[in-house]
């Protein structure tokens, strides 16, 4: 073999050899796969540690951040959160006027300030409660409360009207300074105001109160002077009348033996004083009480026959007043109206909140305070400093009443006395002893003679 060519041979292996040791010793290029990280991957800058590479740190897009991090939850409240708590209606019924109404619903809402839970409801049944009441215990017509004087608690609770509440006011008895009503040994509601009827004169057409019953004549006649003026406003019936029938000596109806005294001597003689010395001087509609507070109110006459009652009316229509009691015929001769203690009745649907609304009503001095100065009551707890003379006046009169009656027998006896005023004292058609005989044989056939 020519040496020239060995040689060459020779020459050209040792270069092969020397490029393959070169690639052989090089570490391997990586080619970028493009598509295996999203456009917000960060690369490791050590390619050799596999976990690197295939598990990057990644940065949540800013949009879809704020979406799972700001929107509110999408649930709706549960109801226990939006719905008041359901209120317990506390039923009132009554033949209250518009006067005393008004100022009984600004008391009640004096008590929802501290019971929101409880809603005071006053529903007006007048012109006959007593009707509606019983009405409404037949049909089962559900109510807690009903207010008017005391002397329907028999009639009521022989009904099955009311139910006893002994012991749900028993802390709260010793505040009243009058006897609580009972029937039969059980108590059927708290009063509020006592009442009866006097007499209201206007300051500015007499100065002086009459002191005896002749002055009060003197003044009948001195201001008797019809359609113009009159002697004296008064509604005769037979609560308002019953001054005269008692003073005399007489009665309707005698609680203790259940027997009426329509045809007693000195009844009949109440009736006809009344009559004969009274009734010539009263206006037109004796017998409407509308008629007659409006002539009063009109200053149509000097003095009216009324009660505590009508006292808002009075200083609504801004007259200058003074209350006194009726005087008296002579030292033995005392008129003595009916007198009673207006009262909450507790009916057998009253609810422990209706309860509990009056006892605080009844016995608060403050809600006291508001049904004097307002509506003239007469207040019926201890403890209490009133100097108004209106409540003054009415409180002289109190000292003079007889109370009325809580027998339910007592009831036919209030129609029986207005036949008689009705046949022998507005009117003439019968005499007043014919009148009280006819008038009482109904009462004689329900075992009352």
């Amino acid at each position: 073999m020519n040496r020239n060519l060995l040689i060459g041979v020779v020459a050209i292996v040792i270069i092969l050899l020397g490029i393959a040791t070169y690639y052989t010793t090089q570490p391997p290029q990586v080619t970028p796969t493009t598509t295996s990280a999203p456009p917000t991957t960060t690369q490791t800058t050590t390619q050799t540690t596999p976990q690197q590479i295939t598990t990057p740190t990644y940065t949540p897009p800013p949009e879809t951040t704020t979406k799972t991090t700001t929107v509110p939850p999408t649930t709706t409240p549960s109801p226990t959160q939006t719905t008041p708590v359901k209120k317990v209606i506390v039923r009132i019924w009554h033949a209250l006027t518009p006067e005393e109404e008004a100022v009984f619903k600004e008391v009640a809402r004096l008590y929802i300030q501290n019971h929101p839970d409880v809603q005071i409801v006053f529903e007006n049944k007048s012109p006959d409660l007593q009707t509606a009441v019983l009405a409404a215990i037949s049909t089962g017509e559900k109510f807690d409360l009903f207010i008017w004087a005391h002397d329907w608690i028999g009639l009521m609770v022989e009904a099955g009207v009311l139910k006893p509440v002994d012991n749900e006011v028993a802390d709260v008895i010793q505040r009243f300074a009058v006897p609580i009503p009972q029937y039969k040994g059980h108590i059927y509601g708290l009063p509020f105001t006592a009442e009866t009827v006097a007499l209201i004169c206007n300051r500015k057409i007499i100065q002086t109160p009459p002191k005896t019953f002749a002055d009060l004549v003197k003044i009948m006649q001195q201001f008797y002077n019809p359609p113009k003026t009159y002697g004296i406003a008064y509604f005769v019936d037979p609560y308002f009348i019953s001054a005269w029938v008692h003073g005399a000596g007489g009665y309707y109806f005698d609680d203790a033996t259940e027997k009426q005294g329509l045809t007693n001597p000195k009844t009949i003689a109440g009736f006809e004083f009344f009559k004969k010395n009274i009734m010539p001087y009263i206006g037109p509609n004796p017998t409407d009480y509308n008629t007659q507070i409006s002539i009063f109110l009109a200053e149509q006459a000097p003095c009216m026959v009324n009660g505590p009652w009508s006292i808002g009316t009075v200083k609504k229509a801004g007259i200058d007043f003074f209350v006194t009691p009726l005087p008296p015929v002579n030292d033995t001769y005392v008129p003595k109206p009916y007198g009673g203690l207006k009262m909450f009745y507790v009916t057998i649907y009253a609810s422990k909140e209706a309860i509990d609304f009056i006892k605080w009503f009844t016995t608060d001095p403050q809600v006291a305070k508001v049904l004097v100065a307002k509506l003239g009551y007469i207040p019926v707890i201890k403890n209490i400093d009133v100097q108004d003379p209106v409540v003054q006046g009415f409180y002289e009169a109190i000292k003079n009443v007889r109370l009325m009656p809580v027998s339910p027998k007592m009831q036919p006896v209030w129609g029986a006395v207005t036949l008689v005023i009705q046949n022998s004292i507005v009117s003439d058609q019968k005499t007043i002893r014919q009148a009280a005989e006819d008038a009482a044989k109904d009462l004689c056939a329900r075992g009352l003679c």
